[in-house]
């Protein structure tokens, strides 16, 4: 399986975090989100997403860059899930 993804723009606010900051968080980021779609979490069919608004995160008080990097991660790796359809939620097709 071959996996292409491009984050164009990756916008952080209000996060403690200095400019130099910023290579330890993309590359955390980059590797927590390789091994969670390596998991095979994600459908198999080919898609392609033109946004993502990732889901909000709640960090704790002494979260370094790296660990900002994986929550960033887990959070853009949960807006990709597809959205369950009513026949995954247990709906009887009518």
């Amino acid at each position: 399986m071959s996996v292409h993804l491009h984050i164009e723009r990756l916008v952080l606010d209000g996060l403690p975090l200095r400019a130099s900051d910023a290579l330890r968080v993309r590359m955390a980021l980059e590797a927590e989100l390789a091994q969670l779609v390596a998991s095979g979490a994600l459908p198999h069919k080919g898609y392609a997403i033109d946004r993502v608004r990732a889901t909000p995160m709640k960090l704790g008080g002494k979260q370094d860059a790296v660990g900002i990097g994986r929550a960033i991660a887990a959070s853009v790796h949960s807006a990709l899930q597809p959205a369950p359809t009513r026949a995954s939620k247990g709906a009887s097709p009518q």
